[in-house]
């Protein structure tokens, strides 16, 4: 009898290793069948876009290029119907042409991923949007700024630009979120206006937010980023800049002034959340589609970013890292500009039509460009 019970209890513990075994089995299994169901809508099976926008498109760029004013890469769609191309010199007026493969520097449209990681941060109660920033990062000086008020442009904060333009004139060493962050709550400056009261735009407001995620999930800005955005959706030059890893002198593609030369490293290139990530036009495609098809945050938070929030005049409003447009034929878009030494980027979208513009470049002479009248070649 007591020789049997042994038998038994070995043979139960095997049975009991045997399950757990393959109930660890199966939940790997069913988590690598849910990351490949996450990159599998993004392998989207493309067409070109009709020819006659095509040639629109064509003679829009060319007409801007003229005299090689305007160098970059664009990318036009509606629904799956696409044309991309690239245009001008990457770097001196007698280097190499861009190629669809290069990246470029977003600019503030970076601040659109920012809010992305952040919003994806409340989707799974990270945190809320209206934790206030304080309760998160305890030295931080303005007791009623919540996380909404950064979102939306509405905190009343000063610009940490212009604070670091004097504070470190003489100062050569690489900076990074912490360094722009103490800069910030140690100005002593008061807010220009009650948070929540009205919009001004600020890059104070997602430099914080690069530092509240890099609190909360204790991991830098550009791992932050790769966790929700690039490695989701299989997204390969999706990167943050870091200086110590990839010097800007590296790039295949530089930020030039108007005379082709090349505009060096910047000490705030390494502060990111603002600004500082470099992806393609393609890959910046692949985010809209992934955002629209609720992939990246539910039709919920979704709806949260697109809200208007703030409104900046008429009939244009900031959502969450995010503004949002109505135009005179009736058609709302949302979209993002932005520009960082040498680089402006263009990023427009309709999700009611599924239209999107998107237009990186590293060197203009002149201002930004009229996007409305890019955005209206796609007009029937």
């Amino acid at each position: 009898m007591l020789l049997f019970h042994r038998v038994y209890s070995k043979l139960l513990l095997i049975l009991v290793c045997v399950l757990f075994s393959c109930n660890a089995d199966v939940s790997k299994r069913i988590q690598r069948e849910n990351e490949l169901e996450l990159i599998k809508p993004y392998k989207i099976d493309t067409s070109a876009l009709p020819a006659i926008y095509q040639y629109r498109l064509d003679s829009f760029i060319a007409n801007h290029s003229k005299g090689n004013n305007l160098s970059g890469q664009f990318l036009v769609a509606k629904g799956n119907k696409v044309y991309r191309n690239s245009f001008g010199k990457a770097r001196y007026l007698n280097g190499a042409d861009i190629t669809n493969q290069d990246v470029f520097q977003i600019a503030s449209v970076s601040k659109f991923i920012t809010a992305l990681c952040i919003v994806k941060m409340i989707e799974k109660k990270l945190i809320s949007a209206n934790d206030t920033v304080s309760n998160i990062l305890t030295d931080f000086p303005y007791p009623n700024i919540t996380i909404h008020h950064l979102l939306s442009h509405s905190s009343g904060l000063c610009e940490y630009t212009h604070l670091t333009d004097t504070d470190w004139a003489k100062d050569t060493c690489i900076k990074c979120n912490l360094d722009g962050y103490n800069t910030l709550i140690c100005c002593g400056k008061p807010l220009t206006f009650e948070p929540g009261k009205r919009y001004r735009y600020c890059n104070s407001n997602f430099m914080v937010l690069a530092n509240i995620a890099e609190k909360k999930l204790n991991m830098p800005f550009e791992d932050i980023v790769q966790k929700y955005i690039a490695t989701p959706l299989g997204l390969d030059s999706l990167h943050v800049y870091n200086v110590a890893k990839r010097p800007l002198a590296s790039y295949p593609v530089w930020g030039m002034r108007g005379d082709h030369s090349y505009i060096p490293d910047h000490r705030l290139n390494n502060i990111s959340g603002d600004k500082s990530i470099f992806l393609n036009v393609y890959e910046l495609f692949i985010i809209y589609k992934a955002f629209k098809n609720n992939k990246i945050v539910s039709r919920k938070y979704k709806k949260l970013m697109l809200e208007e929030h703030s409104k900046v005049r008429y009939n244009q409003y900031y959502g969450y890292g995010i503004r949002k447009i109505t135009l005179d034929n009736g058609e709302t878009w949302n979209y993002h500009n932005g520009w960082w030494h040498g680089f402006r980027s263009y990023f427009w979208f309709n999700l009611k039509d599924d239209k999107c513009v998107i237009l990186l470049t590293n060197r203009l002479k002149g201002g930004f460009i009229n996007t409305k009248a890019m955005v209206e070649l796609l007009e029937e």
